[in-house]
């Protein structure tokens, strides 16, 4: 288990990550989830990374972030060139890292208070 100690104040800071889960405040999710400030959905997104698709970025569009964080799995993956330059188009960043990783750019970026959405995918 690999625990983070950012600002465990904030409502969806990611407390801890380990292979096949990662906690988010106090739930423990063990499936592909979308993360914002306020929000968790564990139900948004394709069980399999490789068919994300730019059909799912468009509810993050309309949030209008700053940038969305894409936590890869165990090793980072760069998807459908698609993808990116929908959320580019629309002045959105978008980074793609493995899962540890955008756990803790996460976290940092929520404690920065920025405007920021994850999409994690687990550590297999």
């Amino acid at each position: 288990m690999n625990a983070l100690v950012d600002d465990p104040n904030s409502s969806n800071t990611i407390t801890a990550y380990g292979p096949g889960w990662i906690k988010i405040a106090q739930s423990k999710i063990d499936k592909p989830c979308l993360v914002t400030r306020t929000t968790l959905s564990v139900d948004s997104l394709p069980n399999n990374i490789m068919d994300l698709n730019i059909q799912n970025m468009e509810p993050i569009v309309s949030l209008h972030p700053e940038l969305v964080i894409i936590g890869t799995g165990k090793k980072q993956l760069f998807l459908d060139q698609k993808i990116s330059s929908t959320l580019t188009k629309q002045r959105i960043g978008v980074e793609y890292m493995d899962t540890a990783a955008a756990c803790r750019s996460f976290n940092i970026l929520l404690a920065e208070e920025r405007s920021i959405v994850g999409i994690f995918y687990m550590i297999v």
